[in-house]
């Protein structure tokens, strides 16, 4: 993951994402740059099996950060979104030109959508809920688009630009899954899922059966 520098202190979970070599970034580009390019040297040169993930938004989507986002965007001639934040892209450039040409050949772009049945689009479960074994007052949706990283500008302007338009669809698609969440939607694979608690999942991912589905 890219993380900010400063989650690297937090007990327990902090702690084993700097042994796990995490990517931490104080959002000083001068600094930031030497530790992406040394982590990206390694990967690239033991062709490891890596999956970087990155929020390119930066921060917590809340009411204030959007409003933030809205007088960004209208300061720079940028869309005003509704359900997302003005995207930052330097790291995310650094990673697509460091991987031009590598064994990392694809970026997915993941939208993940939630609504409380009763208390509508948006509203978060607490932790809580999320470790207990019930979030059936919770619907989700994950949409994910996979592209060649070939076909990715490689200028930053390009990258940025390219980065916009991403966040436009996404905040239409969001806008849309708010008004009739996936009533509209062609689900090529609609199934249920049960939230079994936080150590079922765990065991399952770890384990050696069958049961884990790779997305292609």
């Amino acid at each position: 993951y890219f993380a900010k520098d400063s989650l690297k202190f937090l007990p327990g979970f902090g702690w084993g994402m700097y042994l796990m070599g995490q990517i931490f970034v104080k959002r000083n580009w001068t600094s930031d740059k030497k530790m992406i390019d040394k982590a990206f040297k390694g990967i690239k040169d033991d062709k490891e099996p890596v999956w970087i993930i990155t929020y390119l938004e930066g921060t917590r989507f809340t009411e204030e950060k959007l409003i933030q986002s809205h007088e960004f965007a209208k300061e720079r001639n940028l869309p005003i979104f509704k359900n997302v934040l003005i995207p930052r892209v330097k790291g995310f450039s650094a990673s697509i030109n460091s991987f031009k040409d590598s064994h990392v050949k694809y970026v997915y772009d993941f939208t993940l959508a939630y609504r409380h049945k009763e208390k509508g689009f948006g509203v978060l479960p607490s932790i809580a809920t999320i470790l207990s074994s019930d979030l059936s007052d919770y619907q989700f949706h994950i949409h994910i688009r996979r592209f060649p990283i070939e076909s990715i500008p490689t200028d930053d302007e390009g990258i940025y630009q390219w980065a916009i338009n991403l966040y436009q669809e996404k905040d239409n698609f969001l806008e849309e899954l708010k008004n009739n969440w996936t009533s509209n939607i062609d689900l090529t694979n609609e199934e249920k899922m049960e939230w079994k608690g936080l150590s079922w999942e765990l065991d399952k991912l770890f384990s050696k059966n069958k049961d884990v589905h790779y997305l292609e």
